[in-house]
């Protein structure tokens, strides 16, 4: 079973997750400061991201990559799927998956890293 948060202690500039298709029926991830694991403030409101989001932005095979950063994007896709970061401070992003899918079920789904974006 994945661990259900991904921490960082230096957080990069900027980082993504890309969920795969029907990993479950809703998902989501909120975005917490560390050490207090308060929800960050943010100029766009916005503390958490998922399937029930105005406007996201999902790719053609159906995953959606989210941009974790503490800038907005100038890509409208990447700005769709922006996860607003706090700047230069460690944090830690919860997921939460409701309804899981067999695969998850199955233990054969796993929780794609956070990793720095491209």
């Amino acid at each position: 079973m994945p661990k259900p948060s991904r921490r960082s202690t230096s957080p990069p500039s900027r980082c993504s997750s890309r969920w795969p298709k029907n990993s479950g029926t809703a998902e989501r991830s909120s975005l917490y400061r560390l050490p207090s694991r308060l929800l960050a403030a943010n100029a766009i409101d916005r503390y958490s991201i998922g399937d029930r989001t105005p406007r996201i932005a999902y790719a053609e095979d159906g995953s959606l990559e989210i941009a974790i950063q503490p800038a907005e994007p100038t890509d409208p896709v990447r700005r769709a799927n922006w996860l607003p970061t706090p700047a230069g401070e460690p944090f830690t992003v919860i997921y939460r998956m409701y309804g899981p899918g067999e695969q998850a079920q199955a233990g054969a789904w796993s929780l794609p890293s956070i990793r720095p974006a491209s």
